[in-house]
């Protein structure tokens, strides 16, 4: 197998091509009317209603996304595709777990120092560059940004609780209410007037307890203990569609912040042995915890949609969001409609 690149040949992310001629936040020209309508934040909105419903619409395979992704690079750039940064998932290859985190900890460590610069703490960003031994021209490369009318996006925290104790919260145990509403709070506060950076890390988290729950269930089979796998396979199609989810909050720009993701990693992780730990004492409180952050989900995105209605249908969304919604296999997206009657044929 050929070795990993070093962290210095791996290319900045660069902007997909939707991006070019979207609406600016502040200052800019007016936005012009787009065909594609509701936008892209808004189909994932209705993505958690269809959810809820056992509605369908149509995903796509990981194969199409990636290469339209990269179709979209190259169009934009009128180059051919360069491989990806390691934050696009599927363009790059395995390597041992010394290789992948010490490339990572290098760019996160050169992320570091450009939030530092642009936070104004200059001494600091100096003091840690020269302890690293980096160059100089590590901290005058451009920070990645979202596109401009990502700004002007705004979600009401007030509204959102008002909007959830109107339609009730379901029942739930103590322990894992005080959880969740911690997990609430905090979001709100970090991310007041981010809308779209808090739910890349909501996107982020959310995908976790689909790995926690068929990391028990393989332990258990593996024992002899018990063995389900229909429920893997809907727990596999589960985190597929959290997946797509990410990805379109990364297309618009949700990532960009080294806070943002440094928050939603480590999360992540605490997120996992949490509900892995649940799962393996009480699977009735695991499942019930990821209901109740579904449900704060399904009305958060739907005051989103509503208090932004008018800038998401003038926005195009990216291809990940096209393609999901419009094309490729329907059987994944089918796979966890458990509402459905047992006779409906997946597609």
């Amino acid at each position: 197998m050929a070795a990993v690149a070093p962290a210095a040949t791996l290319p900045r992310p660069v902007p997909h091509a939707w991006v070019q001629g979207l609406p600016r936040a502040r200052g800019g020209a007016a936005p012009q009317a787009s065909r594609f309508a509701p936008g892209v934040v808004a189909v994932t909105a209705v993505t958690v209603a269809v959810r809820r419903r056992g509605r369908a619409l149509q995903p796509r395979q990981r194969a199409v996304m990636r290469s339209s992704r990269r179709t979209a690079t190259a169009t934009a750039r009128g180059t051919e595709p360069r491989p990806a940064a390691l934050s696009v998932p599927g363009n790059d290859r395995p390597g041992s777990a010394w290789d992948l985190g010490s490339r990572v900890f290098q760019r996160e460590l050169k992320e570091l120092l450009l939030a530092l610069k642009s936070a104004g703490m200059t001494d600091v960003c100096e003091h840690l560059r020269q302890a690293a031994g980096l160059d100089e021209a590590v901290t005058t490369s451009p920070c990645r940004r979202p596109p401009a009318f990502v700004e002007a996006l705004s979600l009401d925290a007030e509204r959102v609780a008002e909007r959830e104790h109107q339609r009730g919260t379901p029942e739930s145990s103590p322990v894992v209410k005080a959880i969740f509403f911690v997990l609430c709070w905090t979001l709100d506060r970090l991310y007041h007037d981010r809308p779209i950076q808090k739910f890349w890390v909501l996107e982020t988290v959310a995908r976790l307890p689909y790995f926690s729950y068929i990391t028990v269930l393989h332990l258990y089979e593996s024992l002899g203990w018990w063995r389900t796998p229909e429920i893997r396979h809907i727990h596999s199609a589960e985190e597929d569609n959290e997946l797509h989810h990410l990805l379109i909050m990364e297309a618009l720009g949700g990532d960009c912040a080294w806070f943002d993701r440094f928050v939603a990693q480590h999360a992540a992780i605490a997120y996992y042995w949490l509900v892995t730990g649940l799962f393996v004492c009480n699977p009735e409180l695991a499942y019930n915890f990821s209901l109740l952050v579904e449900e704060h989900a399904y009305v958060t995105y739907a005051e989103f949609v509503e208090e932004n209605a008018d800038l998401l249908r003038q926005v195009p969304p990216p291809p990940v969001a096209t393609e999901y919604y419009v094309s490729g296999d329907l059987y994944y997206f089918d796979k966890f409609q458990t509402s459905r009657p047992a006779e409906y044929q997946v597609r």
